[in-house]
């Protein structure tokens, strides 16, 4: 919504504001002083679901018997001026919070929010919008994110870590085919929790020390990425998720053998289908004795850390020494490059990490 009126603050010598209403004029001289020619300067904001234009009349002055004069020294007030991004443009604040809320916040993206400021009468690029928000995030958030950083890896115990690929338009100009957004966040039951983002050119192990420094100490929770498993220090936990996710692909990699065992609705003609078909036999026992764990998870948010712990502790450790065990009797007849092979060698080298997750009783 758009409120078209132009309101005008108008500033004297002495006193921050005069008047406040619609088309105010000049103040008359004062004794002894020259008033110069008033100076405009246009701010735009957002209050409540209007924009504005916001004017502010400074009004200078100089001594009447120096007016003549070169050097002639100029006496205004503007103690009462709003901050603005830049000098050269007129947003405040208020407008570059309310784009970063439609946009984080509501999900709606900057050519949506461009289409909706131009019905109403407002030119607002989606490019100006994004410098905008570029231009607060480097300069006033940028602080912030710092203190955050160091709070991520100074306070919190457990970290969870993933990365993933980001098409960059300054990646093409540079040769590079795509770039990595890296993930570090805290875990769920801490009472202070936090999702930082990191951007980087690569893929390189590095990258991993770069956000943990060289001091970090706790549970690293991530993928079976090298990166994380060999920085130094971190207790490295295997991510449940993912384990599972490897194991379905194998399960459904020959589409023919998945889709007919899908048909089948009986208990007995899916037994009787798994033992003619034993590598498939392998690939579906695996997955069930992965959900078996995975279900064990509590759902109930107001479950404590400790209550979780006991569970693992009872429940779960059991449950994985078994798949271990049984994942290690398949070496011999599993060729390690197949499908299957892939997440059981990954459940053999793994051990210890996918057993950590369940030891810390937090790491879910």
């Amino acid at each position: 919504m758009t409120n078209t009126a132009l309101f005008e603050y108008v500033y004297s010598l002495e006193d921050t504001i005069i008047s406040f209403r619609k088309n105010v004029a000049n103040l008359t001289d004062r004794p002894g002083m020259a008033e110069l020619k008033p100076e405009k300067k246009d701010y735009l904001r957002y209050v409540r679901g209007y924009y504005y234009i916001e004017r502010h009349i400074i009004h200078p002055y100089v001594k009447k018997d120096d007016a003549n004069d070169e050097h002639t020294e100029v006496y205004s007030n503007t103690e009462g001026l709003p901050a603005r991004l830049t000098e050269v443009n007129s947003v405040t604040f208020s407008v570059v919070a309310q784009i970063a809320n439609e946009k984080y916040d509501l999900a709606i993206p900057l050519y949506r929010m461009e289409h909706g400021c131009m019905r109403n009468g407002i030119s607002i690029s989606r490019q100006n919008m994004s410098n905008w928000l570029t231009r607060c995030g480097e300069d006033y958030l940028g602080t912030v994110f710092d203190r955050m950083h160091s709070d991520l890896i100074t306070d919190f115990k457990i970290i969870h870590m993933d990365e993933t690929t980001k098409a960059v338009i300054e990646d093409k100009t540079d040769g590079r085919e795509k770039s990595y957004i890296w993930m570090a966040m805290t875990e769920k039951y801490e009472p202070s929790q936090m999702i930082l983002y990191f951007y980087y050119e690569s893929r390189e192990h590095r990258h991993v020390e770069d956000i943990l420094g060289h001091d970090y100490s706790g549970y690293l929770n991530s993928d079976g990425f090298g990166g994380y498993h060999s920085y130094p220090g971190a207790i490295c936990c295997g991510c449940w998720a993912h384990y599972r996710r490897r194991a379905y692909e194998a399960v459904i990699s020959d589409d023919n053998i998945y889709s007919a065992y899908n048909k089948l609705h009986s208990q007995q003609e899916r037994r009787g289908f798994l033992d003619g078909h034993p590598s498939f036999k392998i690939k579906v026992a695996l997955l069930e004795k992965i959900d078996q764990i995975m279900k064990l998870e509590p759902k109930e948010e107001k479950i404590n850390a400790e209550e979780i712990y006991q569970m693992c502790q009872e429940r779960a450790l059991p449950l994985i020494d078994a798949l271990f065990t049984w994942t290690r009797g398949l070496e011999a007849s599993v060729p390690p490059k197949s499908k299957l092979g892939e997440p059981s060698d990954m459940a053999i080298m793994k051990n210890n990490t996918f057993g950590i997750t369940f030891l810390t009783g937090t790491s879910r």
